[in-house]
């Protein structure tokens, strides 16, 4: 599931959130979600609640903002910076239930553990103007599994 916070609707509320079933059948497989706002908003933060349930390994690729046309209008990747450190740390607002798992690689995408039943986290961004769809590329595991490979 996905909330939508705005200048407007700046905390997470039910009618301002998409959801989408996880496909069971591509565990360890990157799939694209498609999140369709309830309303074209300027989005300026996300939070992103990945899944319900604790100890599942997961990784989010990259998460993308278009209008109703299609046209992208912002991405956001989800990688490790040469520091060490998620790339624009400084987007990043609450976490919780969830652990960074994996090695701190630069470039590589972050991965992460829910160790709750309620994990999720924030993401802000400056004013996304018109977003209508949003997509996220992710893939999820067992915990005590590894991904096959990193990107």
């Amino acid at each position: 599931k996905i909330y939508f916070l705005s200048k407007a609707e700046p905390g997470p509320k039910e009618e301002n959130a998409a959801a989408n079933k996880i496909v069971l059948e591509k565990k360890g497989e990157w799939v694209d979600y498609d999140f369709l706002l309830p309303k074209v908003t300027d989005v300026m933060e996300v939070r992103i609640d990945p899944t319900e349930q604790a100890r599942v390994r997961l990784a989010a690729q990259f998460l993308k903002f278009y209008d109703s046309k299609g046209k992208l209008l912002y991405t956001h990747d989800f990688v490790w910076a040469e520091d060490l450190l998620p790339k624009d740390k400084l987007s990043y607002g609450a976490v919780s239930e969830l652990k960074m798992t994996g090695k701190s690689i630069p470039g590589a995408v972050i991965e992460m553990e829910s160790i709750g039943s309620d994990p999720f986290f924030h993401v802000k961004f400056p004013e996304i103007k018109g977003t209508a769809k949003v997509q996220i590329r992710m893939r999820h595991l067992e915990a005590y599994k590894k991904f096959k490979e990193s990107l």
